[in-house]
């Protein structure tokens, strides 16, 4: 058997150590990319778990909108080593986007006209004033398209993006682009975008799966933080509410007065926090008390500050005024222009002469009181003439209203009251009623006010359980001659004439006829002051669309000036341009419009809009900062808001 030589063994082992050795590198550099994947794996889990926990802030109620915008776009900036993002989120009426934050150094993701390139060559300034103000339509542009079919877009070519294919060559052009849409709970509330420049790496596979992540994530914050928004607005609401009903109580009687020879009660239980109903004692002369009771239409707060002033004015009219029609009609006349057509009052309000022991009573298409006569032991509606308060200019409804002696013996009563309890419900939807209404005024009228309220009120809770209801307000006036009063609205039915006397039903036909007559001429008086104030609005707002357009190139004239600034401001381009804007702002102010002072004051959700909240030593906490575009009023309206940035206070940590 042959056998190797000592030389051939030697470059043999020579061979396998350097085999070896080869593959002990490799497998060393193999160990070394893992490492590296590994620790870049590391810092890219680190960075993600870093935002979904700075996204967890947002579930808490004290996140400024500002703060969490900022957060989402520069967190998934820093997972993904984009130059820079955007935040586009769907303004208030959902017709455009409105960027609500956008990182420094961002590349431009929307069309910017050529003018503003050329002055951005100059001035950066000029460029990131634009991309802020700018908003994007439904399918304009790639934000625009991605927010419309809701579906996410990374973009290395720009095939279907012109308005970025342009710029590409640009210093400022984004190479590279990441968008995706805010979808959460079937809302799409805007979108997110990353873009690299020139200068970064185009965006991977990988790096797209992960940004989807991230934006289906801020689109569970934002959802939150608009759930925690709300919910914090409805608490200050439900808190200016009850500060409200406080006040209205304070308006109603604390107590019955004490009258010789008559007995009274009252009591106002609204459904909600405030309401429209309304009673009052007003003492008109040594010798007469004025009782009224009032239902504004409608519910809530409109109704309730349409109460006060009403009560105010009544208050005013009746002091040392003996006629109850009289006051209504003084009454109507003054609320008439203030009243808006679509909302009335109805009234009624007698005034008791204790020395005389009399009652009179007006009617202004209140529901008519019910009188108890305890010789007969019978309840009879007092159907007095007359109209609501607010559709008539006051000659329809002077002819209506009239005072009408109301004849009253000893335990006699008489009971106002508010649609409230007649047309309260039960769970099966049937109403109290007129009927229920006089049964227990009959049954417990010998009792005396007190217990007609009580007994008015239980047989009213057992009726309607757990039933949401309206308003229902007690006022019972009860004299032994015993007045009462309780509330809620409409004028009562039509009393059934005797069918078995004609002249009493051609006198049923005839007060059918001259009412329907009557309502005509209300309507086409409500009518013709409604035309008035819609003829008023268009002669004084006539020029709201032109100056909405002014005020635009006013915004871009601006921006050319800042630019032109850079030329030195003694140059003649300079100065020409803010000889024209002083002109444009002259023009402006001569037909109504006035700009809104922002920077140093304090934060007004009403005048001002917040793009963003920063840290200042020098602003203190909740006040502007800076303006990013200029808001201004048109005579009594607001045109547009300023968009501001608000201070957050000196160090306040982000």
């Amino acid at each position: 058997m042959a056998t190797l030589s000592p030389t051939v063994l030697f470059w043999l082992l020579i061979a396998c150590l350097a085999l070896w050795i080869f593959t002990l590198l490799q497998q060393r550099r193999s160990i070394r990319r893992l490492e590296r994947s590994h620790e870049e794996m590391q810092i890219e889990e680190t960075l993600v778990f870093d935002f979904l926990h700075g996204l967890g802030e947002a579930f808490s109620e004290t996140i400024r909108p500002g703060d969490l915008h900022r957060l989402i776009v520069e967190g998934a900036t820093r997972v993904l080593d984009a130059q820079g993002g955007a935040l586009y989120l769907t303004e208030r009426t959902g017709s455009k986007l409105t960027p609500t934050f956008i990182s420094k150094g961002c590349p431009p993701l929307v069309d910017v006209p050529s003018h503003i390139l050329q002055q951005a060559a100059a001035t950066q300034v000029a460029l990131e004033s634009f991309l802020k103000l700018h908003t994007v339509g439904n399918g304009e542009g790639l934000l625009g398209r991605v927010w419309q079919t809701a579906a996410p877009v990374c973009s290395n070519e720009f095939s279907e993006a012109p308005e970025l294919a342009k710029l590409r060559d640009s210093s400022f052009g984004a190479t590279s682009v990441m968008v995706a849409p805010l979808l959460y709970a079937k809302q799409n509330m805007g979108v997110l975008a990353l873009a690299n420049s020139r200068l970064g790496a185009p965006f991977s596979q990988n790096d797209f799966v992960v940004f989807k992540s991230i934006a289906e994530q801020s689109a569970f914050a934002l959802y939150n933080a608009i759930i925690y928004s709300e919910a914090n607005e409805k608490k200050r609401l439900d808190h200016d509410l009850e500060i409200a009903r406080d006040i209205q109580r304070i308006l109603l009687p604390a107590e019955s007065p004490r009258v010789t020879g008559f007995e009274i009660n009252g009591m106002n239980i609204p459904a909600r926090q405030v309401s429209g109903d309304y009673f009052d004692y007003i003492k008109v002369d040594d010798e007469r008390l004025g009782v009224a009771i009032a239902d504004v239409s409608g519910k809530g707060v409109p109704a309730s500050l349409i109460m006060a002033i009403c009560r105010s004015v009544l208050r005013s009219q009746a002091v040392a005024n003996p006629s109850p029609a009289d006051v209504l009609q003084k009454v109507n006349r003054q609320l008439y222009p203030d009243i808006k057509e679509d909302m009335f009052i109805s009234m009624a309000y007698l005034i008791l002469d204790h020395a005389r022991s009399a009652v009179t009573l007006a009617r202004a298409g209140h529901d008519a009181p019910l009188l108890y006569s305890d010789k007969v032991q019978t309840v009879t509606p007092l159907k007095t003439p007359g109209m609501v308060v607010g559709i008539d200019s006051g000659d329809v409804f002077d002819r209506l209203t009239k005072d009408v002696a109301v004849p009253l013996e000893r335990d006699d009563c008489i009971l106002l009251y508010t649609d409230g309890i007649t047309e309260a419900l039960d769970s099966d939807g049937n109403e109290f009623g007129l009927e229920r209404t006089m049964k227990a005024f009959r049954e417990t009228a010998k009792q005396g006010a007190q217990a007609i309220v009580a007994r008015l009120i239980d047989d009213l809770r057992n009726f309607v359980g757990a039933t949401p209801q309206n308003d229902f307000d007690c006022d019972p006036k009860d004299m032994k001659k015993t007045p009462i009063t309780e509330s809620e609205e409409p004028a009562a039915p039509a009393e059934q004439p005797d069918g078995d006397d004609p002249v009493a039903g051609m006198q049923a036909d005839l007060d059918r006829f001259r009412d329907l007559a009557m309502r005509t001429q209300a309507d086409f008086e409500n009518y013709k002051k409604r035309c008035a104030r819609e003829k008023d609005d268009a002669i004084k707002y006539a020029n709201k669309s032109l100056l909405e357009k002014l005020v635009s190139i006013v915004d871009h004239f601006e921006l050319g000036l800042e630019a032109a600034r850079g030329e030195g401001e003694k140059s003649p381009i300079y100065s020409g341009m803010s000889l024209v804007l002083k002109q444009f702002r002259d023009f402006l102010a001569e037909n109504g419009l006035q700009p809104i002072e922002a920077v140093g004051q304090k934060f007004d959700p009403n005048l001002h809009e917040a793009i963003a909240h920063q840290p200042s030593e020098e602003v203190p906490e909740e006040h502007v900062i800076t303006q990013t575009r200029r808001g201004y009023r048109f005579k009594d309206r607001l045109l547009r808001p300023s968009t501001v940035v608000v201070s957050s206070g000196p160090g306040t940590k982000k």
